[in-house]
């Protein structure tokens, strides 16, 4: 059968558009308007013919369980979800069936402009097809990261808590903890949602006994483990459209994700005693919605490398807390393979 091809925009007798969570992405570009999205939020893609999804605006005759969809979506969004294990974590990636469905959605992980563009294939009752074409621009919008206010109980710095037991002092007892306000940026943005940290312990050789996946282990070493649970300290923060985040002593700010943590461990007279690991906090937002998800606005490095020598009571080096400094722009999934956990 022949196949006619008409370049986009057509000049048929139906207009076919692409329509954006029901917002016609043609139309918005007739008006010079620019729909604007947010990061984490579902944007689903439907067809629309002459601006309306009812079936009595499409073309006839047309046998539809045989159409063709190519979709391409500007990057980068992610679209389906394996779900991990109890100790690893799900997996977020691009389902490759999607660009060939009646219905393509993503969630973005990354701002600023954006398109689609679609190829359908219509094959008719008579035999004959024909391909059309359309696409359309979107925004998306992304809140920023930043560290508010660090170093809360002091600057962070690993010391004795008790006999052969050092850490990064506890909030409780020592002005040392690692201990930081983040900050959720909305400013000049319409969406709102809640903020919260995974934080993932890229490397862990210290003494002691601690529980890796469910189990007790004396003096573990591991890599890629998430640090007790996730959300960190079980806990998500509200985060305000069109905020700049704020701190101020005794308030309770505004737009702010805390984070405080006293890593430690132990050994006997007779063994050396190591403190080292090395942290990375995720700042993650999800905006207002129930098909939203958690995506990385940034992440932030710190670390601890401690060592005492058997029969010693020097801690060695004495700068031993490499302290946070600013998030870098990474929209990476937190990813591990391990829980650690002390309790």
């Amino acid at each position: 059968a022949p196949m006619y091809n008409f370049p986009w925009p057509n000049a048929s007798a139906y207009a076919l558009s692409i329509q954006a969570n029901y917002i016609d992405l043609t139309e918005s570009a007739v008006l010079g308007l620019v729909p604007e999205f947010c990061v984490g939020q579902k944007v689903t893609f439907v067809t629309a013919w002459n601006g309306s999804t009812s079936p009595m605006y499409a073309p006839p005759n047309v046998v539809w369980p045989n159409t063709i969809y190519i979709w391409v979506l500007s990057s980068t969004f992610v679209n389906r979800d394996t779900p991990g294990t109890s100790w690893a974590s799900d997996t977020w990636d691009i389902d490759p069936a999607s660009s060939n469905s009646a219905s393509p959605f993503g969630y973005w992980t990354t701002g600023g402009g954006k398109n689609v563009n679609l190829t359908e294939t219509l094959h008719f009752s008579n035999g004959q097809s024909v391909t059309l074409c359309a696409g359309g621009f979107f925004k998306m919008y992304r809140p920023t990261p930043s560290v508010v206010k660090k170093d809360l109980q002091g600057q962070p710095k690993v010391i004795w808590l008790g006999a052969r037991t050092i850490g990064v002092g506890t909030i409780v007892a020592y002005p040392n903890s690692m201990s930081y306000e983040a900050g959720i940026n909305t400013a000049n943005g319409n969406f709102g949602g809640n903020g919260k940290f995974v934080q993932v312990i890229d490397s862990f050789d210290c003494t002691g006994w601690i529980k890796v996946d469910g189990v007790s282990e004396d003096n573990p070493k591991v890599s890629n483990a998430l640090d007790n649970q996730d959300p960190y300290e079980g806990a998500d923060w509200p985060v305000y459209a069109n905020t700049t985040p704020w701190w101020r002593s005794g308030s309770a700010g505004a737009n702010l994700v805390p984070l405080d943590d006293a890593p430690r461990a132990g050994s006997t007279l007779v063994e050396e005693i190591r403190l080292k690991m090395h942290f990375t906090d995720y700042l993650m937002f999800k905006p207002t919605g129930d098909d939203s998800i958690w995506v990385t606005i940034g992440k932030v490095s710190w670390a601890t490398h401690s060592y005492v020598p058997a029969w010693s009571y020097t801690i060695t080096p004495d700068d031993n807390v490499d302290d946070v400094d600013t998030f870098d722009s990474s929209d990476a999934f937190p990813s591990w393979s391990h829980v650690i956990s002390n309790h």
